[in-house]
């Protein structure tokens, strides 16, 4: 290694000692020092872009260089952190992730909302593919605000997530978003018309034409209709979100081993079963899940 390599890997080696330490000290007094909290972590990702996580920093750099962003656990900071981050490799964004993991509730809040509101496919599912296996109340909730979101998008994808976390508590929510109904497109004017026919075309009249010793007639054409005219003078949109009703099946089969293909769309159908029959079948789903895991835990254990 040259003495540049060596010297330039020694200075970031301790730009990232002293940069954790002041973030991880001035934590445990945020109160105190809430400016150089919010800030320390955010400066030491601005200096590991222009030095480590460049293309040409060498291998070692770089897993330091990654090794500090999973220590990252100033929450205060996670959206300015993540928008210095997001441009960054996959690697830089999987290790941020894995942060975030380590960061509580409010870690596991924003990997939620990446989850869902990211518009990279990509971060999108290594952010979802990390949350836990049984969603927090907190995560619940956030869930939820997003069922209820205008834009469909993030419907879409906070059922993916429900469905990943095993949020079962949502199903109810899940229920009523699998469609959206009642959106209006006008106020009672005339949308469009539509005819079913064909067009015959005649001579309704004649303009005469005079000129120097000669005269004419200039015909007027005319057309009838013959068939039938639709009207449109308002209409409504029917929105079937299929991503939600396959969250809502993978989510209840998941927790009861019941088919519900047989329900399809239809919300009344899908409410009387979650009243009338869901709970029955999840206490009994969980009952042999309960057996199930200690006969194998019972054959874990090794003779004496």
């Amino acid at each position: 290694m040259s003495a540049t390599r060596m010297q330039h890997s020694s200075i970031l080696a301790f730009c990232t000692t002293a940069l954790l330490a002041l973030a991880h000290e001035g934590s445990s007094h945020a109160q105190e020092t809430p400016t150089a909290v919010r800030g320390a972590e955010v400066k030491l990702v601005r200096e590991l872009k222009k030095s480590a996580l460049l293309r040409d920093a060498s291998a070692d750099d770089r897993a330091r260089a990654l090794e500090a962003i999973r220590s990252l656990r100033d929450a205060s900071s996670y959206a300015r952190l993540w928008k210095e981050i997001r441009p960054l490799g996959l690697d830089v964004n999987e290790a941020f992730f894995d942060a975030l993991l380590q960061g509580g509730s409010v870690g596991l809040e924003f990997l939620t909302t990446i989850a869902i509101e990211d518009d990279d496919p990509l971060k999108r599912l290594e952010s979802r593919t990390r949350l836990p296996k049984s969603a927090t109340p907190e995560m619940a909730a956030l869930i939820s605000k997003h069922l209820n979101a205008d834009k469909e998008s993030w419907v879409n994808r906070a059922a993916m997530v429900a469905s990943a976390t095993n949020a079962a508590q949502l199903i109810p929510q899940l229920i009523d978003a699998q469609s959206a109904e009642g959106t209006t497109t006008g106020t009672g004017g005339n949308g469009c018309w539509i005819v079913f026919g064909r067009q015959t075309s005649y001579i309704a009249g004649l303009v005469p034409v005079a000129g120097d010793n000669s005269g004419a007639f200039q015909p007027i054409p005319g057309i009838i209709y013959e068939g039938s005219l639709l009207q449109i003078t308002d209409s409504v949109v029917l929105i079937y979100r299929t991503e939600v009703y396959t969250a809502l099946v993978t989510l209840v089969q998941a927790n009861t081993g019941a088919s519900v293909a047989s329900l399809g769309n239809n919300k009344e159908l899908w409410r009387d079963w979650y009243r009338d029959q869901y709970p029955a079948l999840a206490a009994a789903w969980q009952s042999e899940r309960a057996k199930t895991d200690h006969a194998d835990a019972v054959k874990e254990v090794p003779d004496a």
